[in-house]
C-alpha cells in the first residue's frame, strides 16, 4: 500500500504530465539552494538544481542529482530554499552575458582564451 507522500507524489506528477502534454516544455522557474533537513531531498545533492514549470500551473518539479520531487507553489518554499529566477534575474543574466560577449568579441575560441 502506498504512502501518503507517494499517493502525492503520483498526484502531483500526474498534473504535471497532463499540463506538460498541452504546453509544451517547462521553463526554469527557480534554482535549489539547500533542501530543509525534514526534506526528503535533503542529503541528495539538491544544491544547484533547478525547479521547473509554467507560469499557469500550480505544480512543479524540483530535480537534485539523486532524487525528483513535484510540489505544489505553495508547499516548494516549505521544503527546499530556492532562489526564484524574476524577471529582474533574468535580465542581469542576460546582461552579463552580453557584457562577456562585448570583452570578447569573435568566436567562442577567442571567448574561451
Amino acid at each position: 500500500m502506498p504512502t501518503a507522500d507517494e499517493t502525492e507524489q503520483l498526484r502531483l506528477r500526474q498534473i504535471w504530465t497532463a499540463h506538460g502534454a498541452q504546453s509544451g516544455d517547462p521553463t526554469v522557474l527557480g534554482m535549489i539552494q539547500t533542501a530543509k533537513e525534514h526534506s526528503p531531498m535533503h542529503g541528495t545533492q539538491a544544491d544547484g538544481g533547478p525547479v521547473l514549470g509554467w507560469l499557469n500551473c500550480d505544480v512543479v518539479m524540483a530535480s537534485g542529482c539523486a532524487m525528483t520531487r513535484f510540489y505544489t507553489r505553495e508547499t516548494l518554499l516549505q521544503e527546499l530554499n530556492v532562489l526564484m529566477m524574476t524577471n529582474d534575474m533574468v535580465d542581469a543574466i542576460y546582461a552579463a552575458v552580453e557584457k562577456v560577449k562585448a570583452e570578447y568579441p569573435g568566436n567562442r575560441e577567442s571567448a574561451n582564451r
